[in-house]
C-alpha cells in the first residue's frame, strides 16, 4: 500500500517514485528502522516497501517523531 494511499492523499506529482530504484537501493547494505506507534510510515507500509523482513527494525516505543533519542546512540554506535 503506497503512502499516498494509506494517508487518502492525492498521488504526488512532483516527486521520485521510490518503485523506480528499487533496484538501484538494493545493492545497498541498509537497515531500516521503524517505530512501532509510527502512524505515519507504519510498520505495515515499511514492510510492503522493504521486502526483505530482516533489514527492518521496529522500534516498540518509537513513532514517527518521539522515543528516538534514547536509541540513536546505540543505532549510531552499532553501525
Amino acid at each position: 500500500m503506497a503512502w499516498t494511499q494509506y494517508h487518502n492523499l492525492p498521488a504526488l506529482s512532483e516527486s521520485l517514485n521510490l518503485e523506480n530504484y528499487r533496484q538501484i537501493f538494493a545493492q545497498i547494505p541498509q537497515l531500516h528502522y521503524v517505530g512501532k506507534k509510527d502512524k505515519n510510515i507504519t510498520p505495515e507500509l515499511m514492510k510492503n516497501f522493504v521486502k526483505n523482513k530482516s533489514l527492518i527494525i521496529e522500534i516498540n516505543e518509537a513513532s514517527h517523531n518521539y522515543g528516538w533519542g534514547k536509541i540513536i546512540p546505540d543505532i549510531v554506535a552499532e553501525n
